[in-house]
């Protein structure tokens, strides 16, 4: 016959308490104790994890209180594969797996628009310039040559997220949905692949003449 570990009574075999209230009474409830705690290497203190060294955030720094760390202060040259500029990471600037200097540049691979290049569709300047693009390529799309009316077609910037050349009417084409589309990818892939891309080609080639 079997004891309970709490009150010691008789139990049955293959038991360790003699009812739900000792059960609950035991310290770990039926599970095998915890592992013990590591102390603190500055205050003896157990961790709060098994795998810790230190009890606290004050005690880590305890711990490289006066000690040189190099690693945190070495520099690394990067060079932008966007524009093909020179830029630190590492140290006090931080950043070490950074690969582009600027937001900029990140936004030209992502295809995404810095915050001042916003501009309202709606507004009854952008819908001029639409129609007027579109009439300049007699309502037709310049990769395809398909014709349509203005909700089937769309307006292409050449060179995107570039301030200057945003509304300029050289870098503005006309376009399908699905050749819109298709020349983002186009140029997406070639930023991301080749730092001295010219999207200006790329229209050149896919161009219906």
């Amino acid at each position: 016959m079997a004891t309970c570990l709490v009150c010691g009574k008789s139990i049955k075999d293959g038991r360790k308490y003699c009812s739900q209230k000792c059960y609950h009474r035991s310290p770990h409830k039926g599970r095998p104790p915890t592992k013990p705690r590591k102390p603190c290497l500055i205050c003896g203190k157990p961790v709060p994890r098994v795998n810790q060294k230190f009890c606290s955030m004050k005690c880590f720094g305890e711990s490289i209180k006066g000690k040189e760390r190099p690693e945190l202060r070495k520099r690394e040259t990067k060079i932008c594969p966007i524009c093909g500029n020179a830029f630190e990471v590492g140290g006090r600037t931080g950043h070490r797996n950074k690969i582009y200097c600027s937001l900029k540049c990140q936004h030209i691979v992502q295809r995404k628009p810095l915050g001042n290049m916003v501009f309202n569709k709606r507004s009854a300047w952008w819908r001029e310039l639409r129609i007027k693009m579109m009439k300049r390529d007699n309502y037709q799309c310049q990769f395809c040559g398909k014709k349509g009316a203005r909700k089937e077609l769309q307006i292409h910037r050449i060179i995107p997220t570039n301030i200057e050349l945003n509304f300029e009417e050289a870098n503005l084409i006309t376009c399908c949905h699905r050749c819109h589309s298709m020349i983002n990818i186009a140029t997406q892939l070639g930023y991301q692949n080749n730092p001295e891309f010219d999207p200006h080609k790329l229209v050149l080639m896919v161009r219906v003449k």
